[in-house]
């Protein structure tokens, strides 16, 4: 399935109008909670820190599935904590 997206919207943007229509087209080779995870990562196309709350509000996502996305990228390494109350985060970039 190839969709026509333009490389001038922000990466975010993208990623939210393409977990929109596999919804909307109800395909069942996307995998939604991998397209999640993804949104995350990309709303720090801009910022090099984020709080949860900003992540909440930028991705559309519910609190607790950022909050398990969250979690879920840390454990693999790809968030890190940049407070001990766990409010700040940062991506980690693999090169």
């Amino acid at each position: 399935m190839t969709k026509n997206v333009s490389v001038a919207i922000p990466l975010l943007n993208r990623m939210t109008t393409m977990l929109e229509q596999s919804k909307e087209e109800n395909d069942r080779q996307f995998v939604t909670a991998l397209g999640r995870g993804l949104s995350l990562l990309a709303a720090f196309e801009h910022d090099n820190r984020l709080t949860h709350q900003q992540l909440c509000q930028m991705t559309d996502l519910p609190k607790a599935t950022i909050t398990r996305l969250i979690h879920t990228l840390t454990t693999l390494g790809f968030y890190v904590s940049l407070s001990t109350d766990n409010i700040n985060w940062a991506v980690v970039l693999y090169v």
